[in-house]
């Protein structure tokens, strides 16, 4: 990987003056708010909001049609998501980028958008159809930004290879390349008259250049930051040039002379920026990484700013807890050690010099014992340190970009981790082997997360698709196709908060079971980026969009206390879809004095399966009889595991091209198939059990664990039991 490409993952800060902290009322289902409103800034690595002629940052990542219906948000994914401004809803995912995207532009008719990748690609798309019209290819490095001539027939491209190009819009063909820039060029506008362009660039020069023939007129040093945005002033006399830490510049096209300074650099407006956060193991406390280095706790109740517990010279990229709450441990973009706090002093305590550029993620293992940490762009390794020493234990090597997401099995024998395109890697923690790779690469939206059993890992496909792999194995167990975009993993592993499908702007809690949303928040200037869940699963705290953070109360406001009236009524929600369901689960949470002599005498261990007649409907899976055919595989999908191992036998045969696809169907079913409404309703009590997790819910769940071995309940309440033990 080259330099210049290692460097492309910068997190340049473009923010506003901080305002005075804004009393912002608390949307419905919030508890308290993190951080200032108000504030903006960039927390991904290399995009950055456009300045516009009188000097106002606009928002990062973001495009806006010219007739101000459409917005383009550029997020982890390797698409674009183009979305409606009235309802925020993501109305096509524009596919083709094999990288994260850093650009996007709308055309002057707002019929064409470019965009630019990490793949080195700038793409056209139709705005109207979703479908790309052009491949703009030459570029040796990020396409870091974009911009159409007043005229639409020519776009422009910026990239860290230091050049800037011009490509004809209705072919695609390199028009010029205009080089000079060294290091990279970072923005790029085109005058009014479309006659002049201008580029910047992260030595802080600015060039204008003649359009037509591709020479450069004149040159000069614009700001002592990187040049990361540039504006035209309507008369095409003025040129605006914003720098990375949020200043702005008017100078002069004809003179290349300062006019005015329209807004001072103002780095310390990131201070409400938040990037990252955790919440300590007994839930009291939130710890939340900065734009500026800081990391600040909070009262996780109230929200309340406690005390900054550390820093780093650089955007604080990752905080973690230790296991016991005393310790935690943090890393920053383009600062390459790991450092461990003590929480209650706000003292650094001990620091992991091991990586040759920024560390992207932390954690500790289960027991405390160790620290895993994995490298950026420039050095995207994956080092084990000893949590008492800072020695160096095992360099894990296998990943060839920035790597976002490592995840531990909580049994602390598995590491999974995820980088850009490359597979999901699975290894031995304790020998830093690898052990397999699924080949859907699955880091691009930097999640990972095992089952709380350690038995699964839950990634994200090539599709954007969340899926449950069977980490033995390596099998698919399920697949949930609605490609939600993953944001978090409750503790139990149970539920996924994700962008809602049909409005980004929005959190959704989904049931990995079954697939179902369980609740909605409808908070957000953007769409989120991170979410945490408290240790306790009945809080989440959700990235705002604003520079802030939103705590919501996951419950629903349910209240302790369940009549005797209101039993039958909350056993039939337990059966039904999405937040009824969830409504019901709370209560009875909430309500452990009821809730479990109730389900102890609803719930029955899983009966014994005859097993004696799978052979025979095995045999009738190729009756001539189309009905025969049809009852035998109902029979078959009703006894669920007990017929798995029967099912994989015929499919390791020849078996008849109609037996083939009927077993595939059933295997599939049991893999990936959402439970009945019975089903499901038993595997949620479960869950009350474990939530509540008193004796008497484990004597109920000792209980379950005597039925059938074969059966789902019987697993699910062994495994709630399990982890109770523990």
């Amino acid at each position: 990987m080259s330099a210049r490409r290692a460097g492309c993952m910068l997190l340049f800060v473009l923010c506003l003056p901080a305002p005075a902290r804004a009393a912002v009322p608390l949307p419905a289902g919030a508890v308290a708010r993190f951080g200032t409103a108000g504030a903006k800034y960039h927390e991904h690595h290399d995009r950055v909001g456009g300045v516009t002629a009188d000097g106002q940052w606009l928002d990062r990542g973001v495009a806006v049609s010219p007739d101000g219906k459409l917005k383009v948000v550029i997020s982890d994914e390797h698409f674009v998501h183009l979305l409606s401004i009235a309802t925020g809803q993501d109305l096509r995912p524009l596919k083709g980028h094999t990288a994260y995207l850093t650009a996007a532009a709308f055309s002057p008719d707002g019929r064409t958008l470019a965009s630019g990748s990490n793949d080195r690609t700038l793409r056209l798309w139709d705005v109207g159809s979703g479908r790309e019209l052009r491949c703009c290819r030459g570029h040796d490095d990020q396409v870091c930004a974009v911009a159409f001539s007043p005229d639409g027939k020519t776009v422009a491209s910026a990239s860290w290879d230091g050049s800037a190009r011009l490509w004809d819009v209705a072919s695609g063909k390199e028009l010029r390349r205009l080089d000079g820039h060294r290091p990279e060029a970072r923005a790029v506008a085109f005058a009014p008259d479309g006659k002049a362009l201008a580029t910047g660039a992260t030595d802080g020069t600015v060039r204008l250049w003649d359009a037509a023939t591709g020479k450069e007129v004149r040159h000069w040093t614009a700001h002592e930051a990187g040049v990361v945005a540039l504006a035209f002033t309507k008369d095409g006399k003025g040129l605006v040039a914003g720098d990375a830490l949020g200043g702005v510049r008017q100078w002069d096209v004809a003179t290349g002379r300062e006019v005015r300074t329209l807004r001072e650099p103002g780095a310390k407006a990131a201070a409400d920026g938040i990037y990252c956060a955790a919440f300590a193991p007994d839930g009291k406390t939130v710890a939340l990484g900065h734009l500026d280095g800081n990391i600040w706790l909070h009262d996780a109740a109230t929200g309340r700013e406690l005390r900054v517990v550390g820093r780093h010279p650089g955007h604080v990229w990752s905080v973690a807890f230790s296991p016991d709450g005393k310790t935690l441990a943090s890393s920053a973009r383009r600062h390459g050690v790991v450092r461990l706090w003590d929480v209650e002093a706000g003292r650094m305590v001990r620091a992991y010099p091991g990586h040759g550029g920024g560390v992207s993620r932390v954690l500790f293992t289960p027991d405390g014992k160790q620290v895993v940490a994995a490298g950026g762009s420039f050095d995207p390794s994956i080092i084990v340190y000893d949590a008492a020493t800072a020695k160096e234990l095992r360099r894990l090597d296998g990943h060839t970009d920035l790597v976002n997401a490592i995840a531990v099995s909580t049994d602390g024998k598995w590491l999974a981790s995820a980088a850009g395109t490359d597979p999901v890697i699975l290894w031995d923690l304790a020998t830093g082997k690898e052990q397999r790779r699924w080949p859907a690469p699955g880091g691009g939206r930097g999640r990972l997360a095992f089952t709380p059993d350690g038995g699964g890992l839950l990634a994200v496909d090539v599709d954007g698709a969340v899926c449950l792999y069977d980490v033995a194995t390596g099998k698919e167990r399920r697949h949930l196709t609605s490609e939600p975009h993953w944001l978090g993993t409750s503790p139990d592993g149970r539920t996924l908060a994700v962008a809602a499908a049909d409005n980004l702007f929005q959190v959704g809690l989904v049931e990995l079971a079954t697939g179902q949303e369980r609740r909605r928040f409808n908070e957000g200037a953007r769409p989120p980026t991170w979410t945490a869940f408290a240790p306790d699963g009945r809080r989440l705290l959700t990235d705002a969009g604003d520079s802030t953070a939103v705590l919501w109360d996951i419950t629903g406001g349910a209240k302790a206390g369940l009549a005797a009236r209101e039993r039958d009524d909350v056993w039939r929600g337990l059966a039904a879809d999405g937040e009824r369901a969830y409504d019901a689960h709370w209560k009875l949470v909430l309500s452990p004095r009821e809730a479990v002599p109730l389900l102890r005498d609803r719930l029955r261990p899983a009966s014994p399966f005859d097993g004696t007649l799978i052979p025979r409907w095995l045999a009738e899976l190729d009756d001539d009889d189309f009905a025969v055919r049809e009852k035998a595989t109902k029979n078959l999908h009703a006894a669920g595991e007990a017929a798995r191992a029967a099912l994989e036998k015929v499919l390791a045969g020849a078996p008849s091209a109609e037996v083939k696809r009927r077993a595939e169907w059933l295997l599939e079913k049991l893999d990936g198939g959402a439970p009945g409404a019975d089903e499901a309703r038993d595997l949620r009590a479960v869950e009350v059990l474990e939530a509540v997790g008193t004796p008497e819910a484990r004597r109920v769940l000792e209980a379950l664990t005597k039925g059938a071995p074969e059966a789902r309940l019987t697993h699910e309440a062994k495994r709630a039991l399990g982890r109770l033990n523990r």
